[in-house]
């Protein structure tokens, strides 16, 4: 009984519930009442309080006990219900209504006993329900965790065969729910690679000396159309006093799921294994304490270490124990080579690691914390050799170095270029064509309109093939300027990837100087040719004249008969000699022009000769010309011919009065002038060094570029017909170069010309004495072998030498030449040959006589020394064509009476 009693009583009269509290009381109960007389109230004392009784009249006035039992069970409130009526039918009518107990009011003292009774027969009824339903829930707890774990139960009967299923299994096998199994059907359910297996495990679980224990997994071949179902079976066997098994209980587990995951989570960590032992990056896990634990392959290779060396070690202490420039790295203040257990992850941290060896190795680390069964237990380390990174980086920066170098230094335009205009140019690009960077902006160009247009379509070919095979071979072009002109250039070009599509990156090499050098070097090499061929025509021209006028002098010396026509023939013969000594003229100047015909260089002071000829140029170019020297104010030497810088000045001085017809202004200048070697890279002919400068400017019509093109050619003028032979700037230049000099000009129509000479500069204080001359005679004896393949020239040497006494051998070429000498048995004391023969040259017989006969002197003869001069010796006698018989006579006595001083005859 509780100790104190709550007691709801429905009662109408106050007496009679008084009385039944002190008989409560009386029986030793602490009661605590509470008294309803209406449904209402009964409802709300229901509702609020917990009750362990309740005492009730059969009728009150508002409702009765069947009501309020009504009440009672609608609240779900099992609750003693003691009634109390006077009548027995009213008894009876509660009895059927649910009270548990009715009494009369002259029962009252029995009412503390039927409420003890009530009261536990209540808390039995409790009792009772509380263990069914957790009997229930447990129930259904079990067939719950038995349906979510695929969990079955099965009993089987050796003696009689049966096998009784749970539907669980039932439905795993594939057998259907309510039909009898048996053991024979069962191991059909069984995958047939797994039947001998489970029937041999059951036999051995049936034996005594098992102790009936049951274990083992198979599978099952489940519901048709399904996969095999991986199973898990354990039980115990029951055996009776006699030793046989009479039960086999157990139960069975699907574990199909646990089985893919378990071989899912072999093949990832059989996966984790193979990519460590492959990687190519270095792979540790530390513990806690920063100490290696596993170490993958590619580690040992890179530091030089055994995973014996690494395990239980600190990286730091192996591998991170220096700074990079060699000082101590102490533990203390080393982060990485411990385990990082506060969960940041780290990517990409770049270090200097140490080879076994003590080799520095560059590397980047990344590290990630290790999670196992939801604690940290330390982190995997990853390392990576950035060596060759760092080497390709480094040689990056060189090579974007070199190409910043290359890009400020204003030798190469660069750009880069799409379909749709220039995206990018370097500044000397831009500079190349005159633009500024803001015009060039602002002006959206593409690479056509930058072309000149006869090397457009030629330049949207390459583009394209450009961007499809990747580059784009060097080729020429021209390009416009802004201001419309064009610059000549050689263009390349790489594909390469810009702002997210695919451009031209172009290289451009301006070629206006090299143009303007290859230019020169084939007017060069053009005047070149025309001077070997004018020497070759004044080689043949000499010859001829070499016959004209050595037999005009010797028929106007034997001219006889009457005075009248004697002076008449004397008079043809002499026009005839004119003629011929003017023509000799043309080929001197043909000659020096080819630079052919030898001077007589020799130290002059430019000044001294500038103004010897500037006395004579006023009766040259008139009395409306003015001329204006500008001499340096030092003396200035160079080794030239002063007869030929004579002439040079008088054919400028004679080009400038032409260019000048109303009059003007003549300026000869010179100065020292030390060329450098830029200067000398722009100029083919100037050698670095010291020169004097001749500079002679007039401010005539002067030229345009189609007429200085031409101007040094042989024969090329724009003079009228009859008034100019155009060779005069011909032998001007011809002297320059034979000089060793440069020569330049710049003319301007309507600004007049300026013709600019280099000369090299030389140094000498010696003056030169020429020796007294000496009385020689012309006439001789001697015997002189005389080599000339031209016959009229041979026949007149040979005229000449016979009258003034001289015995004379003939040979026409090479050949004959050496036969004479062979088989002629007397003296020769002297060769005349002629400097090219057929099947030999002039110097050959020389040096060939000198073997035959030594000590033979010599002289060589020619109208074209270009092709010997090279050969002879410095002392060698020259003759050259056309020579009278006098200058011929007097060089011979020079060679062979080489002690006495030469003098006319």
């Amino acid at each position: 009984m509780p100790k104190i009693l709550r007691v709801l009583q429905i009662q109408n009269s106050a007496t009679e519930a008084d009385a039944i509290l002190h008989l409560l009381t009386q029986a030793g109960h602490t009661v605590s009442p509470s008294r309803v007389q209406t449904a209402g109230e009964l409802t709300d004392a229901l509702s609020r309080s917990e009750w362990d009784v309740v005492v009730a009249d059969y009728r009150l006035p508002s409702f009765d006990a069947a009501e309020a039992l009504a009440i009672m069970n609608a609240a779900n409130r099992d609750l003693p219900f003691i009634g109390i009526f006077e009548r027995a039918c009213e008894g009876i009518a509660m009895m059927r209504a649910g009270a548990r107990d009715c009494l009369t009011r002259d029962q009252f003292d029995q009412l503390p006993f039927v409420a003890a009774r009530e009261i536990q027969a209540a808390r039995e009824r409790f009792r009772k329900r509380h263990e069914d339903e957790e009997t229930r829930e447990s129930r259904d707890r079990v067939l719950l965790a038995m349906q979510a774990t695929r969990l079955g139960i099965f009993d089987f009967c050796p003696q009689s065969g049966r096998l009784i299923l749970s539907d669980p299994l039932k439905d795993i096998y594939g057998i259907s729910p309510g039909t009898d199994c048996s053991w024979k059907v069962f191991l059909e359910k069984i995958h047939p690679d797994d039947r001998a297996l489970v029937r041999q495990m059951v036999i051995e679980a049936m034996r005594p000396e098992s102790h009936g224990r049951f274990f083992g997994e198979h599978r099952a071949i489940g519901s048709p159309g399904g996969s095999p179902r991986a199973m898990i079976a354990w039980g115990n066997v029951i055996f009776s006093e006699t030793g046989r098994p009479v039960r086999f209980l157990g139960a069975a587990r699907d574990i199909t799921e646990r089985k893919r995951a378990a071989q899912s989570l072999q093949d990832q960590l059989l996966l984790t294994q193979r990519i460590t032992q492959q990687s190519a990056d270095s792979i540790f896990v530390l513990d806690v304490e920063g100490l290696v634990t596993f170490v993958n392959p590619e580690a040992e290779r890179a530091f030089g270490f055994t995973a014996a060396e690494f395990l239980g070690q600190r990286l730091h202490d192996l591998l991170h124990h220096h700074y990079p420039d060699g000082r101590i790295f102490p533990g203390s203040e080393c982060t990485k080579g411990h385990a990082r257990i506060d969960g940041q992850i780290l990517h990409d941290r770049e270090d200097l690691f140490f080879h076994k060896d003590g080799t520095p190795i560059h590397i980047s680390w990344s590290s990630a914390p290790l999670d196992v069964n939801g604690s940290r237990s330390g982190v995997v380390l990853t390392i990576r050799n950035i060596g060759e990174r760092k080497r390709t980086e480094d040689a990056l920066r060189q090579s974007e170095a070199r190409y910043r170098c290359l890009d400020e230094a204003g030798i190469v335009g660069t750009l880069i270029a799409d379909e749709s205009g220039i995206l990018q140019a370097n500044e000397h690009f831009i500079r190349m064509l005159g633009y500024t960077r803001e015009e060039f902006a602002a002006g959206k160009l593409n690479v056509l309109d930058i072309t000149a247009p006869e090397f457009r379509e030629l330049t949207s070919r390459v583009f394209q093939a450009g961007l499809e095979s990747g580059s784009v071979v060097p080729y020429e072009k021209e390009l416009l300027r802004k201001d419309g002109t064009k610059v000549p250039v050689m263009a390349g070009a790489v594909a390469i990837k810009h702002a997210g599509g695919r451009c031209l990156f172009g290289f451009i090499i301006d070629l206006t100087r090299r143009k303007n050098l290859e230019n020169q070097l084939r007017q060069a090499q053009k005047l070149e040719s025309v001077g070997r061929l004018a020497g070759g025509i004044a080689h043949d021209f000499n010859n001829l004249l070499t016959i004209i006028l050595g037999y005009s002098e010797m028929i106007s010396a034997d001219l006889g008969g009457d005075a009248a026509a004697l002076t008449r023939n004397r008079t043809r013969i002499a026009e005839i000699a004119r003629a011929a000594n003017q023509a000799g003229g043309l080929t001197r100047q043909l000659l020096t022009f080819s630079r052919q015909r030898p001077g007589a260089p020799k130290l002059i002071c430019m000044d001294q000769v500038v103004r010897e000829v500037t006395q004579m140029l006023g009766q040259l170019i008139g009395e409306d010309i003015e001329i204006i020297l500008g001499l340096d104010a030092q003396a200035r030497s160079i080794k030239a011919d002063p007869g030929q810088i004579e002439q040079v000045l008088m054919n400028l001085a004679a080009n400038a009065r032409d260019a000048m017809p109303e009059g003007g202004k003549l300026c000869i200048e010179t100065s020292s002038l030390l060329v450098d070697e830029r200067f000398a890279a722009l100029c083919l002919a100037a050698e670095p060094g010291q020169y004097v400068q001749l500079v002679v400017s007039d401010t005539g019509t002067g030229m345009p570029p189609e007429v200085v093109a031409h101007m040094f050619e042989p024969f090329f003028t724009t003079k009228d017909p009859g008034k100019g032979t155009g060779l005069g700037l011909a032998t001007v230049y011809g002297i320059v170069k034979q000089s060793g000099g440069s020569l330049s000009v710049h003319s301007t129509p309507g600004l007049g010309t300026t013709f600019r000479m280099l000369f090299p500069e030389f140094e000498s204080d010696r003056r030169v004495t020429p020796p007294l001359p000496v009385q020689i005679v012309a006439n001789g004896h001697e015997t002189i072998l005389l080599v000339e393949d031209e016959a009229g020239v041979r026949g007149y040497v040979k005229d000449v030498l016979s009258l003034h006494g001289y015995h004379v051998i003939e040979a026409k070429n090479f050949g004959e030449a050496i036969a004479s000498v062979t088989s002629y048995p007397g003296r020769i004391d002297l060769l005349l040959t002629d400097s090219m023969l057929p099947g030999g040259t002039g110097d050959g017989i020389v040096r060939r006589l000198a073997q035959l006969r030594p000590g033979i002197p010599s002289i060589v003869m020619s109208g074209y020394t270009g092709r010997i001069a090279p050969r002879l010796e410095d002392e060698q006698p020259f003759l050259q064509k056309p020579f009278p018989a006098a200058d011929l006579l007097r060089l011979m006595r020079r060679v062979l009476d080489p002690k006495v001083a030469a003098t006319s005859v």
